[in-house]
């Protein structure tokens, strides 16, 4: 007997006598097969395919949803708006993990304080109805944003305060950053190919009858996605907006289609793409990501829940306190996977201030698009529509005015300041006659001079600054550390407040938003407005109300400063970076507490190139992923 090597070592074998054993031929073996046996085969092949039939649909079931304890979920959510809509819909996608959402405001449907919405649109109580609410309807996005209860008392800006956010009540602008952007951000994990697919992936673009649009629109546009983008409903037929588009070109600029089609905006102009879905209703991240799951048992929304602090459990991870409806008595959430802070760029860098996180630049860096309006006075009926009947646009949506946002053009303008290759650095927004810009009462008294301001015969264009100079920066308020925080204009250098008059009696005069480098580049842009309306097809019918002095320099600057508004634009205040003492890194992780993702406009470190909620989804949706690639490092809650 011979040993054998195997995989076990030396085995034992043993020779056999080799036999040699006739196959019959193969015609006779087939002959042995007998009708019973050939049944039996069946039977067992029909067996083994219901079988297989069975663990098919078996495995295709989605498992049980989990047993969510809300005050351990694997996830929580700080903020109910854009950003935390995108992250909750990505964490909570496959049903096994349980999100928690903490909004400070109340509901996106159903909320008391829509009536003042309504009365601001004028719309009779026998049309009111809460699907659709006002925050659906794109034409009453100023009236919304008017609303003080559903705005956080922050002075000089318009931040949302309700589930939506302000996805709910902004003016449904789409309009994506450019590569531009990207490389002024220098962050080594961020691409223009990765972001330019991210855009991609949310948008639904549709024709201007409100079908999907697959072809068309450059090779990055996106048509499968959650988000519907679009042109104004019946933009055609807007005579200002065609007058406008057709001024520009013979100002020198190029007409445009699509703005996001262009990987750099120079002198262009043309129409805004905006989120209204096919039948004329905002199509806001909420009402499309987080709406249909916000009943799934594995998600849940605490609506007037205001996150006060993170508390940090000494390696147990990181917990979220919060108060309801202004209670006195704090609730603590623990979640076992991570915390997501989506409560934009000025209450992000707060709760991260009360709670000692974050490092030495959390709320600095605070910038924005200032913006100085200019009223136009019309001459002409032709540039005049009204919306008609209320009641249409539950039946007709996209076939009435009530489906515009009252805004359907722009232009992009590149001033004498603008750097070699580089985009515009100036945005112009045409807003039609009536049509209230909310940021304008920040210069103004009150809402009523506000209202004086924008008279029924009156159009508006807004003159942006889209690369500012001037830095701000977010203070806890000593007083009230766990309230509204604080802006700290600045630095504090006295040129910037200077004492300028504005020519009506009810201006402020203490804005002071940008600093004078900023100022020289916005009196360009409007410049270049009181130059439109003096060449055809405007002349004639268009005339700026109020213009900069036309005496020397150092007054018309101070003109600009004491004009220029916040846009609300906010970012920069927990900006992203590869240094030690960025707030958080390239995947959006807090540097001194990895478990806790940044996942709004806090982390841009620039301000791109146009409105930034479209970026901002970007931002959160990448936040998602990180939490996702987290390991459960907290499972230990008592």
């Amino acid at each position: 007997m011979d040993a054998k090597i195997g995989a076990y070592g030396a085995l034992p074998s043993a020779e056999l006598p080799t036999t040699t054993t006739r196959q019959p031929p193969r015609r006779e073996r087939l002959a042995c097969l007998r009708p019973a046996h050939v049944a039996a085969g069946l039977v067992a092949i029909a067996a083994c395919a219901a079988l297989a039939e069975r663990a098919r649909k078996f495995l295709a079931q989605p498992p049980a949803p989990p047993v969510c304890d809300w005050r351990a979920p694997d996830y929580a959510i700080v903020g109910g708006g854009p950003a935390g809509s995108v992250v909750a819909s990505r964490l909570a996608k496959d049903g096994q993990h349980c999100v928690l959402i903490l909004e400070a405001g109340g509901p996106y449907r159903g909320n008391p304080d829509f009536g003042e919405a309504w009365d601001l649109g004028e719309i009779k109580e026998t049309d009111r109805t809460k699907n659709p609410a006002p925050t659906d309807v794109p034409r009453m996005w100023s009236d919304v944003s008017r609303v003080d209860n559903l705005r956080w008392p922050i002075t000089s800006a318009v931040v949302a305060k309700m589930v939506g956010g302000c996805g709910a009540m902004n003016a449904m602008i789409y309009l994506r950053g450019l590569p531009y952007d990207v490389a002024r951000w220098n962050v080594s994990r961020w691409s223009w190919s990765g972001v330019s697919s991210a855009y991609a992936r949310f948008e639904r673009r549709l024709d201007t009858r409100g079908r999907v649009a697959r072809r068309g629109g450059g090779p990055q546009r996106g048509w499968a996605g959650p988000l519907a983008t679009r042109r104004a409903p019946l933009y055609e037929q807007d005579a200002l907006a065609q007058a406008f588009l057709e001024t520009c070109q013979a100002a020198g600029h190029t007409l445009v289609t699509d703005f996001n089609a262009q990987t750099s905006r120079g002198n262009v102009a043309g129409p805004y793409h905006f989120n209204i879905d096919e039948r004329g209703r905002r199509a806001s991240a909420y009402a499309s990501l987080l709406e249909p799951i916000q009943n799934a048992p594995n998600v849940k929304v605490i609506t007037r829940a205001t996150a006060r602090r993170l508390r940090k459990d000494h390696g147990r991870g990181v917990g979220v306190e919060y108060v309801v409806d202004d209670d006195d008595d704090a609730v603590v959430v623990r979640p076992r996977r991570g915390v997501a802070l989506a409560a934009g760029a000025l209450n992000t860098p707060r709760l991260l201030l009360a709670s000692d996180l974050g490092g030495r630049r959390v709320g600095q860096n605070l910038h924005d698009h200032p913006v100085v309006p200019l009223k136009l006075r019309l001459s002409t009926e032709a540039f005049y529509r009204t919306p008609g009947p209320f009641a249409a646009f539950s039946e007709n949506g996209a076939e009435t005015l009530w489906a515009s946002p009252g805004t359907s053009v722009g232009a992009f303008l590149r001033s004498s300041k603008c750097e070699a290759n580089a985009p515009a650095d100036l945005q112009l927004t045409l807003f039609a006659p009536g049509q209230e810009e909310p940021h304008v009462d920040e210069v103004l008294a009150d809402k009523e001079k506000s209202r004086e301001f924008f008279v029924k015969r009156d159009a508006l264009v807004t003159v942006a600054l889209l690369r500012p100079q001037a830095r701000h920066s977010i203070e806890l308020n000593v007083s009230d550390p766990y309230g509204p925080p604080l802006i700290r204009r600045g630095p504090q250098d006295p040129t910037w407040y200077q004492p300028p008059r504005c020519p009506e009696s009810f201006c402020r005069t203490d804005t002071a938003w940008v600093e004078d480098s900023d100022a020289a580049v916005l009196l360009e842009g409007i410049d270049f407005v009181a130059r439109l309306t003096e060449t055809p097809p405007l002349n004639g019918a268009v005339d700026v109300v109020d213009k900069p002095p036309p005496t020397d320099d150092t007054a018309r600057l101070a003109w600009v400063r004491a004009r220029a508004l916040t846009n609300s634009h906010w970012v920069g205040t927990a900006a992203m970076g590869d240094r030690k003492d960025d707030v958080v890194d390239g995947d959006l992780r807090l540097r001194d507490e990895p478990s806790v993702v940044v996942a709004d406009a806090s982390a841009i470190p620039a301000i791109p190139n146009g409105n930034v909620h479209t970026t901002v989804l970007v931002v959160a949706a990448r936040a998602a992923e990180a939490l996702l690639r987290t390991s459960p490092l907290y499972n230990d809650w008592n």
